[in-house]
C-alpha cells in the first residue's frame, strides 16, 4: 500500500478500480478518504468486494458497479485516478492507449 499512496500523492477525490475482485485496494483508499468506485465484470467479484468494505471504516466512501472495463460506463474525466491490481494482465495492451483509458 506504501507505493500506492506514494503514487496518488497529492490526487484527492475519485477514484476507480478496475477488475476490483475482493475489493481490498479500494477499501484501503477509502479508510484514506478517498471516494471510491469499484468495477468488475462479475456480478460475484462486486458482491465480494461490497463484503470487503463490512470491516473498513470508509465505508460510505464506495460504489460498485457491475460492467465492462472494455466500455467503461462512466463520462470522461470522472476520476483523478484509475487502478488495477490484476485487470490489465489480461487486457490485450492496445487496450490502455485508448483514449477512453486515457480519458478516465
Amino acid at each position: 500500500m506504501g507505493h500506492l499512496q506514494q503514487d496518488l500523492s497529492g490526487v484527492i477525490g475519485k477514484t476507480l478500480e478496475v477488475g476490483c475482485g475482493s475489493g481490498h485496494i479500494s477499501s484501503l483508499l477509502a479508510e484514506r478518504g478517498y471516494e471510491t468506485f469499484l468495477l468488475d465484470y462479475s456480478f460475484r467479484a462486486v458482491l465480494c468486494a461490497s463484503s470487503s468494505f463490512l470491516s473498513y471504516k470508509g465505508r460510505s466512501r464506495k460504489q460498485y458497479v457491475v460492467g465492462n472495463a472494455l466500455s467503461l460506463p462512466f463520462e470522461e474525466n470522472t476520476f483523478d485516478a484509475v487502478l488495477s491490481a490484476g485487470c490489465w494482465s489480461i487486457l490485450r495492451m492496445p487496450i490502455l492507449s485508448s483514449p477512453k483509458w486515457l480519458e478516465c
